[in-house]
């Protein structure tokens, strides 16, 4: 796995993996705060040790890693992540069951909808995705300091390096896979809709910024299908 460092705002940061041969990006965020950094997705096993060396020594400010669901991209280095570090994971009821399993004890709490991460400055809300095979009770987060929605497999996109961008027969592609039927998710598109998101920063792909309500429109089925 490679890794490319893109400034998403101030003090939120996107390390950008690309895996050779895969036409798809795997997103991990970094989030700085003076009251401890939050690192969002921690990318496979594999792909830890290039992960961390891109973050280096700003490993040693990191008190939270939120798991939006169990996946492998989303929380496969969990173990080489927590390991000897005082940090605390953030994880839906699903994922904090499944990785309790594997001897995170201590450091696992369980985060439901509408529970929030009060930093220093950044101040993070949690939103519960329904369940779906590929989410399972999943998790996403919307930064009221910055208003970014970090979407974890919403409103993603498939491609290569993610250059910022619009709606795109990539995101289509991506919502086949991961929300084949939109119908269940037109609440969480409500409630998206309900908030002043100003960038989305997804799990694959490309940082979203402007007509962020429309984009969200289309991805849900609410209005017709991307151009």
């Amino acid at each position: 796995m490679r890794y490319r460092e893109i400034a998403v705002d101030e003090d939120i940061t996107l390390f950008e993996g690309h895996e050779p041969g895969r036409a798809l990006t795997f997103n991990t965020y970094w989030v700085a705060d003076p009251q401890g950094a939050v690192l969002i997705h921690t990318g496979s096993r594999a792909a830890w040790p290039a992960l961390a060396s891109a973050l280096g020594s700003r490993l040693e400010s990191l008190r939270y890693v939120v798991v939006p669901h169990f996946e492998a991209d989303e929380c496969g280095a969990i173990g080489l992540v927590v390991d000897g570090r005082p940090v605390t994971v953030l994880a839906g009821p699903i994922a904090a069951r499944q990785l309790t399993g594997f001897g995170l004890l201590e450091q696992v709490r369980t985060v439901r909808d509408g529970e929030w991460l009060s930093l220093g400055h950044h101040r993070l809300e949690f939103i519960g995705a329904p369940s779906e095979v590929h989410l399972g009770m999943g998790l996403i987060a919307y930064d009221h300091a910055s208003r970014i929605l970090f979407s974890s497999d919403f409103l993603g996109q498939m491609g290569l390096w993610a250059e910022e961008g619009e709606v795109s027969a990539g995101m289509e592609e991506m919502r086949e896979h991961t929300m084949p039927c939109p119908d269940p998710f037109r609440g969480l598109a409500a409630r998206l809709l309900s908030l002043d998101i100003q960038v989305v920063a997804p799990g694959h792909g490309s940082i979203l910024r402007g007509r962020i309500r429309d984009q969200i429109r289309r991805y849900f089925g609410l209005t017709p299908r991307f151009d």
